[in-house]
């Protein structure tokens, strides 16, 4: 249970309900057997109260905080800007049809945290494709940023109502994405990896964890792929940066195939290792 208290210059002394900025807090593991469980699978849940107008009861929830092993290992470390009552939880998600794949670790780490969802409670489709829409979401999540509310509409085919208007207008806002041209971002066309790497290495620079490289680095990244002059101009630095810090490789060990649909698996091996360099698993 997180209480803190705050005197003002007066000497009164009161409990903000939430903050101007986040805090940081660090919840022991002490007498927690760690030998069997990994450790990136240990999750920060906060505890939701809301009253039920229907039925007069008030009603608990628990919302996904995240949070990160100390480098000791013997705490988990989350940011907040709420007291509340907070707990630690072991997950144990997971899909039939991941239990053998490539990219299974991965896959039940972001699930635990509420980033990447199932197509159904035991399905995750790690080969299936994956919208604009979609990813711009993860990435969202995964960063921790809220869908705003009341933003205008900016692209004639995000319109409101839908379920990713909330979060293309809000990665448009931070940042994140851009359209495709004459007004348009082309929410249900597949995105491909050129275009994954591109707003990974956005939300890199949201981390802090970007990395600045010039010419000859982007050459140095991409002459490894035979494939290089298929790779957008627009999309090479920022390819070139993925590679460099290993957040995405090449389909094969000389091939990048930039422009081949991304799949869930993909997807989800790139965010993993873009948070994973950013420090926040």
């Amino acid at each position: 249970d997180l209480n803190i208290s705050v005197r003002n210059e007066e000497g009164l002394e009161f409990k903000p309900a939430s903050y101007g900025s986040k805090i940081i807090v660090t919840i022991s593991l002490a007498g927690i057997d760690l030998s069997q469980i990994n450790p990136e699978k240990l999750v920060v849940y906060r505890q939701i109260e809301r009253y039920n107008e229907t039925t007069g009861q008030v009603e608990t929830s628990w919302e996904c905080v995240g949070g990160r092993i100390s480098e000791d290992g013997k705490s988990i470390i989350f940011e907040t800007d709420h007291t509340s009552v907070y707990a630690v939880f072991v997950s144990n998600i997971t899909f039939k049809d991941i239990q053998k794949h490539w990219a299974k670790e991965q896959v039940e780490v972001l699930a635990a945290r509420q980033i990447v969802k199932g197509l159904a409670p035991d399905t995750f489709g790690p080969e299936v494709s994956v919208t604009r829409a979609q990813f711009t979401a993860i990435v969202l999540r995964a960063l921790g940023i809220d869908e705003k509310s009341g933003l205008n509409q900016t692209f004639i085919d995000v319109k409101p109502g839908t379920w990713y208007y909330g979060a293309v207008e809000t990665a448009y806002a931070e940042g994140l994405v851009d359209g495709v041209g004459d007004g348009r971002f082309d929410p249900g066309r597949q995105i491909s990896r050129q275009e994954m790497a591109v707003l990974i290495a956005r939300a890199l620079q949201q981390t802090g964890a970007d990395k600045s490289i010039g010419f000859d680095e982007i050459n140095n990244n991409l002459k490894r792929f035979k494939d290089r002059d298929e790779i957008a101009p627009w999309a090479q630095e920022s390819v070139a940066k993925a590679v460099e810090l290993g957040i995405i490789t090449g389909r094969t060990q000389d091939t990048f195939v930039g422009k081949a649909n991304a799949t869930r698996a993909e997807s989800a091996v790139m965010v993993y290792r873009m948070l994973k360099k950013a420090g926040h698993i």
